[in-house]
């Protein structure tokens, strides 16, 4: 649905809000979230969260006491993939508007408001 929005819209922010990143695999999560970067041309916000529901976790067997841990290792993954490329790899990806290289993958905002 968020890509449908982002492609028939051109000044909506679109907000991907209560993103359980740990009950994600990382690679996959950062890939979907980029590719609606991608869609939203700048204008995708990312809110990660952990969730204090322990029978989500216990359900999909991913142990709940490391869910901080978790988010702050997808996080770290998100930032290497998004990360600033050398020029010349972005200009060798770029196709079009829009590029579709991950190097255009740090358009995408990240908040946190989690509490230590």
């Amino acid at each position: 649905m968020g890509g449908t929005i982002a492609a028939v819209t051109e000044r909506l922010r679109l907000a991907a809000s209560a993103v359980i990143a740990p009950l994600r695999p990382p690679l996959l999560l950062a890939r979907e979230l980029g590719a609606l970067g991608l869609l939203a041309e700048g204008r995708l916000i990312v809110l990660p969260d952990v969730s204090r529901s322990r029978d989500e976790y216990v359900t999909l067997g991913v142990p709940f006491s490391l869910r901080d841990k978790l988010l702050d290792e997808h996080l770290e993954i998100r930032a290497k993939l998004w990360g600033p490329r050398v020029s010349r790899q972005r200009a060798l990806h770029r196709q079009g508007r829009g590029g579709g290289h991950l190097s255009d993958l740090q358009r995408v905002g990240v908040c946190s408001g989690r509490r230590g």
